[in-house]
């Protein structure tokens, strides 16, 4: 049983990033099995050094400068 409900999610992240988000990131991706048997996808980002980094979005671009825990839009 899997608790993913979109074929091939992989790639659709994968996409996703490569559309929405400027410096590329690059996340680590694996499905897991869990306890009930139930398959889960697990994605992590590791902190980037290309910052700052843009969301695309709606034909605009927003940039996110992160502040401690918090993060705020400029312009």
């Amino acid at each position: 049983m899997s608790g993913l409900r979109r074929g091939n999610i992989e790639k659709w992240i994968m996409n996703v990033i490569l559309e929405k988000v400027y410096h590329l990131v690059m996340p680590f991706y694996e499905h897991v099995k869990m306890d009930d048997n139930l398959m889960v996808a697990i994605q992590a980002f590791p902190q980037g050094n290309a910052s700052p980094y843009i969301l695309r979005y709606r034909d605009e671009e927003k940039l996110f400068i992160r502040v401690a825990t918090s993060k705020i839009k400029t312009g």
